[in-house]
């Protein structure tokens, strides 16, 4: 197949054990450009990349088990547009915990990085943490991450 994905051109990204990746279409490709708008329909899409996390035996939703379920999703918005930027959202159980939005792919693998890893060594109970928590805060002020 010639038009096939090749998974060497996966964004590497280094997951603390026990982190499921449901889907990965994170590559490793510069942002679209007008002049290769096949490039953006292929690497540009809403939906990306999906990770899942939950303490204990694995499940399906949160419903199965009294321990709280979490997720990070990666997308391009608006998708396929030349304009468009990564999208990173982490949530609990169905609701949204932080957000991060740059067009900077490695600035996203370090915050996939630093989420990962807050998520599964915090003893601080995330589904209390807002949008807007310190602990989830991958610039700083001035832009740089």
């Amino acid at each position: 197949m010639a038009d096939a994905y090749n998974v060497r051109d996966l964004m590497p990204l280094y997951l603390p054990s026990g982190w499921l990746v449901v889907k990965n279409y994170f590559f490793d490709k510069d942002p679209p450009r007008s002049d290769t708008p096949l490039e953006n329909e292929r690497y540009f899409g809403e939906d990306l990349l999906a990770l899942r996390y939950s303490l204990g035996e694995p499940v399906f939703t949160s419903a199965d088990s009294a321990q709280p379920v979490y997720y990070i999703w990666l997308g391009w918005s608006p998708e396929y547009s030349v304009e468009g930027q990564y999208v990173l959202t982490a949530a609990c159980d169905d609701e949204d915990i932080a957000r991060f939005e740059t067009r900077d792919r490695q600035k996203i693998t370090r915050a996939i990085q630093y989420w990962t890893q807050l998520i599964s060594s915090s003893e601080v109970p995330l589904r209390e943490i807002k949008l807007t928590h310190k602990l989830f805060e991958t610039e700083s002020r001035d832009g740089k991450a």
